[in-house]
């Protein structure tokens, strides 16, 4: 049973082709569009239905072999596992969402707050201004690379 993949819009900003390809297709099994045992079209009939070529397809196949999603068979083609694993995503909810969800006990204190720029590269993804500094150096002038953290847990 062969799988046909449509033709896919990749974003030509921030996020690597190989690993815009490589969710796509992850996404499509774990939802069921792919089945397990299905076997994927070859590497340049997937660079064509992405409009990529050949190089940043196989680092994706290879990415989601890696991850035990597919696998590979010399001669005969690249498949889904029968079994893939379900990625389990972490929700990104800071300090305190971390301890409340690890059910330790303790005290959590809040050692201080302020505002900061984010980093030239955060700001260039997210669409935020560029600030200029030094290196090591807040916008103010501060030294940041030698602060302690903004909060701690006490046990």
């Amino acid at each position: 049973m062969s799988v046909r993949v449509p033709k896919s819009q990749l974003s030509g900003h921030f996020v690597p082709y190989y690993y815009q390809i490589a969710n796509l297709l992850r996404r499509k099994i774990e939802d069921g569009e792919i089945l397990p045992g299905a076997k994927l079209p070859g590497e340049f009939e997937l660079a064509e239905s992405f409009g990529v070529s050949r190089v940043p397809v196989r680092q994706a196949l290879s990415l989601l072999v890696g991850d035990g999603i597919l696998i590979r068979h010399r001669g005969r083609g690249t498949f889904v596992t029968q079994n893939p694993p379900i990625q389990s995503y972490s929700k990104l909810s800071g300090a305190i969402g971390d301890f409340v969800a690890t059910g330790l006990k303790g005290k959590l204190e809040l050692l201080g707050m302020e505002h900061v720029h984010a980093p030239n590269s955060s700001a260039d993804f997210s669409g935020f201004p560029r600030v200029k500094r030094s290196p090591g150096y807040d916008a103010s002038g501060r030294w940041t690379r030698s602060l302690s953290p903004m909060s701690s847990i006490i046990f």
